[in-house]
């Protein structure tokens, strides 16, 4: 074989390997004319935001409800300001109060010992 064939071909089975090997994604919510500004909250299961990436310049908030359907919402609107400060104020709540049972937990051996005093 003619050695600059090799080398086209070479550099064509490394071209063809990388682009494979490279996710394309995308932005989450594809067209963010048709997004509503609010849903029932009691459809909620769980929210999800995605700041800016490198290859979606638009802060996302996605939804997925109990049908387990994803939509995607106005990160501006009242509606999901108020929905991800509520989210962020459960998840500090579970964090302190996992902590408030991690301390009180004994950490060591089978056997433990009861104080007889009063806890407050």
């Amino acid at each position: 074989m003619n050695p600059s064939f090799q080398c086209i071909l070479l550099l064509a089975c490394i071209t063809i390997t990388i682009c494979n090997s490279i996710p394309m994604t995308r932005c989450r919510c594809p067209n963010p004319k048709q997004i509503p500004k609010a849903i029932n909250r009691t459809l909620i299961a769980d929210v999800i935001q995605y700041k800016p990436r490198p290859y979606c310049n638009r802060y996302e908030v996605i939804v997925t409800l109990k049908n387990k359907t994803k939509t995607c919402l106005d990160p501006k609107s009242k509606f999901t300001i108020a929905l991800l400060q509520a989210k962020e104020r459960m998840e500090a709540n579970r964090k302190k109060h996992s902590m408030k049972i991690t301390a009180a937990t004994p950490t060591s051996g089978a056997t433990s010992s009861y104080s007889t005093k009063k806890r407050h």
